[in-house]
C-alpha cells in the first residue's frame, strides 16, 4: 500500500515473494523488476540448534529429491497460475514420537502464510509436514516475527525453524543451517506506469469501441 500512495518508490524482497504478490488478482497495478543474479542471489535453509535434527532433515530432503516428491511440492507452489486456495497434498503423522516445536514467519508467501481458512500453508509448510510425517512427530507451530525467528531457535524456544531463511553465517550465532531448500534472487516491487496497467489499458480499449 505504501507503494500505491507513493510513500516509497518500491520494495525489494525475495523475487519469489514479490512475484507471488504481483501475480494475484487486485495487484495488476504492480510489477516486479528482477535484480540480476550476479548482483544478488541467495539460498534458503531450515535452522535448528540441534545437529541431529539438521542431519535428519538433510537426509530426508535428499530422499525426496531422489523420489521426486520435492519437485512435486515445488511445482505446486511456484507455478503462478495455480489457485493458492486449491486443495493441497495431505501429510499426516500420528505424533507417536512426540512433537516438533517449529518457528515460522507467516508474512512470507508463498513459503509460509495463513490461508483464508486460517490454516498454515506454503512451500515450507508442505516440506515441514512431509518431514514430520516421515519422523512421525506432530508439529507445534510458533508464529513469530521475522526478526524473532532465528533468536527463537537459538534460545531453544523452538526445535526447528523454517520459512524463507537466508543461509548467512553470523559470527557467534548458535544455530545450524540445513542444506539449501530453495534458491532465489531479489526483486523490486513497483507500480506499473499508467500505460502498463492492464486495468487502464482495458478501459482505454472500451472507450475506443
Amino acid at each position: 500500500e505504501h507503494i500505491r500512495i507513493h510513500k516509497i518508490p518500491g520494495f525489494m524482497h525475495s523475487y519469489t515473494s514479490v512475484n507471488y504478490i504481483s501475480s494475484h488478482a487486485g495487484n495488476e497495478d504492480l510489477k516486479v523488476l528482477p535484480v540480476p543474479e550476479n548482483i544478488y542471489s541467495l539460498q534458503y535453509g531450515a535452522i535448528s540448534h540441534n545437529i541431529d535434527i539438521i542431519e535428519s532433515f538433510d537426509a530426508y530432503m535428499s530422499s525426496i529429491e531422489d523420489s521426486g516428491l520435492y519437485k512435486n511440492i515445488w511445482d505446486i507452489w511456484f507455478d503462478i497460475t495455480r489457485d493458492s486456495e486449491a486443495p493441497l497434498p495431505e501429510f499426516t503423522s500420528s505424533g507417536s514420537k512426540g512433537s516438533l516445536k517449529v518457528a515460522i514467519c507467516t508474512d512470507t508467501a508463498p513459503f509460509v502464510y495463513v490461508g483464508n481458512d486460517g490454516i498454515y500453508k506454503g512451500f515450507c509448510i508442505d516440506l515441514l509436514k512431509s518431514y514430520a510425517a516421515h519422523i512421525d512427530k506432530s508439529v507445534q507451530y510458533l508464529d513469530v516475527d521475522t526478526k524473532e525467528l532465528i533468536p527463537y531457535v537459538e534460545n531453544k524456544k523452538a526445535d526447528f525453524g523454517i520459512s524463507n531463511i537466508p543461509i548467512i553465517e553470523y559470527p557467534g550465532r548458535k544455530i545450524l543451517y540445513s542444506k539449501p531448500i530453495y534458491e532465489d534472487k531479489q526483486g523490486i516491487l513497483i507500480l506499473r506506469s499508467e500505460q502498463e496497467n492492464p486495468q487502464n489499458m482495458s478501459a482505454q480499449d472500451n472507450k475506443g469501441v
